[in-house]
């Protein structure tokens, strides 16, 4: 991980439910869930607080067409 990482995709169908997990055991164990908007809403706030961290991750949009071209280049143009 770091500021030229990329998220992982997983193609489908082979890879669908990767991320499913049985979580019952901590629901019964009384854990819930934390609501989407409160992660969303406390991130942007941490982000806010560290203004050398930046906001976003990934590459630039120059590395993303060398990393295509290559990958084209390498697939047949397809």
């Amino acid at each position: 991980m770091g500021e030229r990482s990329l998220p992982m995709w997983l193609p489908l169908p082979e890879y669908a439910g990767f991320m499913a997990r049985d979580v019952s055991g901590a629901l019964a164990a009384g854990l819930s869930p934390r609501p989407l908007a409160d992660t969303a809403r406390d991130t942007l706030a941490w982000l806010a607080t560290a203004p050398e961290r930046k906001p976003w991750a990934g590459i630039t949009r120059a590395d993303e067409s060398a990393l295509l071209a290559h990958w084209h280049d390498a697939h047949g143009g397809s």
